[in-house]
């Protein structure tokens, strides 16, 4: 089941925006709550491990469409997220050549969570994640 989608400008071009997103080992780099992130392997099937405060989290990438511009990933173990069998994807269009819409969603099971508490935690978390992104790609951020 759909537990959460969110739809996000970015201002910034999409191909920009797509070149972090989809750099699946480069989580560290963007989203301040990673401490350390590898991975194995590359492409489709390749599995990224971050360690955070909370947790160490495995995840594996399920689908990959660099033209279209869309991951999609499952996670493998080690997630806060009270869901089964979830599954993310991330996809980049461009809304202009400055501006670009992303949307982040995540499908499975809720466990431990009524499905409207778990969309609203993940929601909350997603759009953070999405609030990181922009200040890695603001031009201050990167000249600090």
């Amino acid at each position: 089941m759909e537990i959460m989608s969110i739809k996000q400008e970015v201002a910034w071009p999409a191909r920009r925006v797509w070149s972090v997103v989809s750099d699946f080992g480069g989580l560290k780099a963007w989203n301040p709550a990673v401490l350390k992130c590898t991975t194995e392997g590359a492409g489709v099937g390749s599995i990224r491990t971050f360690v955070t405060r909370a947790a160490t989290v495995k995840e594996r990438i399920e689908a990959l469409d660099d033209a279209g511009m869309r991951i999609d990933y499952s996670i493998v173990s080690g997630s806060t997220l009270k869901v089964r069998d979830g599954r993310l994807a991330i996809t980049v269009r461009p809304i202009d050549a400055a501006r670009a819409e992303l949307t982040w969603s995540l499908s499975g099971e809720p466990e431990g969570a009524s499905p409207e508490v778990l969309r609203e935690q993940t929601e909350r978390r997603y759009l953070g994640s999405v609030d990181d992104l922009r200040h890695y790609l603001s031009p201050t951020a990167r000249s600090a």
